[in-house]
């Protein structure tokens, strides 16, 4: 299982990763998020640009989404 790292070293070419925010409330801290120039973006690929497409506030740590079940 992979563990939580700094923000700072997560990947910055829009693959979708596990995000954390302090900043938000208690049950929207943890979301799947991707970066797209300028912000980190909640959701997958397939939202980027679109009207669903929102921001994770200041997210500060980053995990690798886990394998999906078979």
């Amino acid at each position: 299982m992979s563990k939580w790292q700094p923000i700072e070293t997560a990947p910055r070419d829009g693959t979708p990763i596990l995000g954390y925010s302090r900043r938000l409330p208690p049950k929207a801290r943890i979301g799947t998020i991707m970066w797209v120039e300028p912000h980190w973006q909640v959701g997958g690929s397939e939202w980027a640009g679109g009207a669903l497409a929102m921001w994770m506030s200041d997210p500060t740590h980053w995990m690798p989404l886990p394998e999906p079940p078979v």
